[in-house]
Parts: structure tokens; C-alpha cells; sequence
């Protein structure tokens, strides 16, 4: 694993995913289809994109 992939996986490791109003989450919950898509449609274009 390269240096950023372990940076990476360290940060989201920290990361507490909870109720948007939970002052000690970072993140909210996925809370519909069409974000659901958007994510997902990130996610195939790193997979697809040429790594450096």
C-alpha cells in the first residue's frame, strides 16, 4: 500500500459516522438514492482513472 493509501486508511479510522445533530460525528448518513448514486458515481472514477 502506498504512502497515501495509508494516510488515508489512518484518517478514516478516525472518522465517526452519526446523526447530523451528534456534535462528535464527522459524517452523516447516506439518506438517499440520488446521493447514493453521486457517491458511488465517485467511486467509479477513481477506479476507472490511471494511477500516477
Amino acid at each position: 500500500m502506498d504512502e497515501f493509501s495509508e494516510q488515508l486508511m489512518d484518517f478514516m479510522d478516525t472518522l465517526k459516522v452519526g446523526r447530523s445533530l451528534d456534535t462528535q460525528s464527522n459524517m452523516g448518513p447516506v439518506i438517499s438514492q440520488r446521493q447514493l448514486d453521486s457517491i458511488l458515481s465517485y467511486i467509479k472514477i477513481g477506479q476507472e482513472e490511471d494511477p500516477p
